[in-house]
């Protein structure tokens, strides 16, 4: 990422893990002292608050999207309904099974997926 960041903005970054989901960047301002930044660990950068003063530059939220969709899905399940309905479905008529990419929770009914096989 610090690579990236210094070939697309082209000035250093700094990029410490703060928490489980929590990161904390630090990049190169104008008249920045880039050794004194270079030198960093996370040691310092738990006490930067009592050392410098601090200001966010920005707030970034990262979301993954895989792209998975209730059509996906049903063309992933289609051969499956197609060759045993009664092995996919059992006894059951709606089938609820997670993306294996992003985790996104996703109920397929028999009939949905009855309808997707006999259009395809």
């Amino acid at each position: 990422m610090e690579h990236f960041y210094a070939q697309s903005e082209q000035r250093l970054g700094r990029i410490f893990r703060h928490g489980p989901e929590d990161f904390v960047m630090i990049s190169a301002q104008p008249q920045c002292d880039v050794a004194w930044l270079e030198s960093l660990d996370d040691a310092a950068v738990r006490r930067l608050d009592e050392t410098e003063t601090l200001s966010l530059l920005e707030t970034r939220q990262y979301r993954w999207e895989c792209g998975c969709s209730q059509e996906r899905m049903l063309a992933v399940l289609g051969p499956m309904m197609r060759r045993d309905p009664a092995g996919l479905f059992g006894e059951e008529e709606v089938l609820r099974i997670s993306c294996p990419r992003c985790g996104a929770r996703h109920v397929v009914t028999r009939e949905a997926l009855e309808a997707y096989v006999s259009a395809a």
